[in-house]
């Protein structure tokens, strides 16, 4: 089962629903994972969501990222349906690559979306991501976000599922 599957499917009962919000809040939650429950370079062991008008973030807290990490940021509508998300690889050595997907029928394709960051901060073992909400515009108001790491994605196994929570822009 694909990694952003997976990972909401198992922990969207757990999430933590918050309040309404005005249109020009944001909505935000810390979610935190088990520290060492993957090897360092995948462990996410806390993620700081932020849910804008404008769009989705999450700073990525992870064990030991001086090496390498390949994650995932995802938002789902409320029935635990996948829809959108964003894989981020890096290495010391390289530049990161970051891909935005498509969730469909349990078929991940490849979606155009304009205006995706990913800041790749090994001296603090951070990685930031976010993606503009125009990208997942057709889901509802609460919507599920949920990061974790993997190996090739979207094809490859999951490494660590880290934490999700529902949010409100």
């Amino acid at each position: 089962m694909p990694l952003l599957k997976s990972t909401l499917v198992a922990g969207v009962a757990s999430a933590l629903v918050l309040g309404f919000a005005g249109p020009a809040s944001a909505s935000r939650d810390t979610g935190f994972d088990d520290s060492r429950d993957a090897p360092a370079g995948f462990d996410v062991t806390k993620v700081n969501f932020r849910l804008t008008s404008d769009r989705a973030y999450a700073k990525v807290h992870v064990r030991n990222l001086r090496q390498r990490g390949e994650f995932v940021f995802a938002v789902s509508n409320r029935s635990r349906t996948v829809r959108f998300g964003m894989s981020a690889t890096g290495r010391a050595d390289a530049p990161t690559v970051k891909k935005f997907y498509k969730f469909r029928n349990g078929q991940v394709s490849r979606k155009r979306c304009i205006g995706t960051k990913v800041g790749w901060h090994p001296r603090r073992d951070v990685v930031t991501m976010s993606f503009p909400a125009r990208c997942f515009r057709a889901l509802p108001q609460r919507i599920v976000l949920a990061v974790g790491s993997t190996r090739n994605f979207p094809n490859g196994s999951t490494v660590d599922e880290g934490p999700r929570v529902v949010l409100r822009p």
